[in-house]
């Protein structure tokens, strides 16, 4: 299972670097913006929006907190609650309405 703070892969380009955050489109798409390490000259590299299904896990974070996990079942796969191709997003509690 990949969490925040895990080192991934992109199969498709080798781009590594750690998972630092995720988004759940409208149409169920995940994408999970990967934070490579600073290059050999010690400057920041960009980061890349990668598709969930084209990460690997490389290392496990330390801290994998309930939280901290990216949408996908046991097998790898996005979840599949109603169509093809789309997640479960998070639950989110409605803030109060302020009156």
């Amino acid at each position: 299972m990949i969490t925040l703070g895990s080192e991934v892969k992109d199969i498709i380009t080798d781009f590594k670097g750690i998972a630092v955050t995720y988004t759940v489109h409208k149409n169920g798409c995940v994408r999970v913006c990967v934070q490579p390490k600073v290059d050999k000259n010690g400057d920041m590299v960009s980061d890349r929006w990668v598709d969930v299904e084209d990460l690997v896990l490389v290392d496990q974070a330390a801290v994998t907190s309930v939280l901290l996990r990216i949408p996908l079942t046991e097998a790898g796969a996005v979840q599949q609650p109603g169509g093809s191709g789309r997640s479960t997003p998070p639950s989110f509690r409605t803030p109060p309405s302020i009156d």
